[in-house]
C-alpha cells in the first residue's frame, strides 16, 4: 500500500482524482469490509407475499440477511475465512455476494463517501506511521447494531525513521 500509495501521490497530499488509482489500498478495504462487514445483519419487510427459494415469505413478515455469514460462504468466496486483497482484482461473483453497505433500494446512501473517507484515513495513516497488532488475544466479535471487536485491539503504532520497541 505504502510503495502504491507513494507512486500516485509522490508525497503530495491526496486529492479526490487519486482515489480510484490506489487501486490495492481499495482492495484491502474491500476485503476487510468482507470480512468484518459494519452491518452484519439487515432486516426487510416484504410489502407483499413472494416466495423465495420455494418458500412461501408472507407480507409483513421479517426477514434476515446477514452479510457477515454470505461473506463467508464456501460456495461463493474460495477460502472464505482467509485474508486475500487480491481476490478483488477480478470478481466475477453474484452481485449479492458481497453487500458491506446492503444492496438493492435499501442500499446504504453513504456508500461511495464512506468509501472514499475510508480511502483517504487508511492512506493518511500508513503514510505518517507503522502498525503492527500488538502480542493479543483471538479476536472476539460483539454482534450489536455494528459487528465491533469485543476488546480493543491493540497495536504497535511508530513512525518510519523510528524503530519499534522490541518485546
Amino acid at each position: 500500500m505504502r510503495a502504491e500509495l507513494s507512486a500516485v501521490s509522490g508525497g503530495r497530499a491526496l486529492c479526490a482524482e487519486d482515489l480510484p488509482q490506489l487501486v490495492y489500498l481499495t482492495r484491502v478495504l474491500h476485503e476487510s469490509m468482507r470480512l468484518y462487514p459494519p452491518a452484519w445483519l439487515l432486516a426487510r419487510t416484504p410489502t407483499a407475499d413472494d416466495v423465495v427459494g420455494g418458500c412461501l415469505v408472507p407480507k409483513g413478515a421479517v426477514v434476515l440477511c446477514s452479510p457477515y455469514a454470505t461473506h463467508r460462504r464456501p460456495d461463493l468466496w474460495e477460502a472464505p475465512d482467509r485474508f486475500d486483497p487480491d481476490r478483488f482484482a477480478t470478481c466475477p461473483r453474484s452481485r449479492y455476494a458481497y453487500l458491506p453497505f446492503g444492496g438493492g433500494g435499501r442500499q446504504c446512501i453513504g456508500d461511495n463517501f464512506g468509501m472514499q473517507a475510508m480511502q483517504l484515513i487508511l492512506a493518511q495513516v500508513i503514510r505518517a506511521f507503522r502498525l503492527t497488532l500488538a502480542p493479543a488475544r483471538p479476536l472476539e466479535l460483539h454482534a450489536g447494531v455494528t459487528l465491533r471487536p469485543k476488546r480493543d485491539l491493540r497495536l504497535r503504532l511508530w513512525q518510519p525513521s523510528c524503530e519499534p520497541e522490541t518485546p
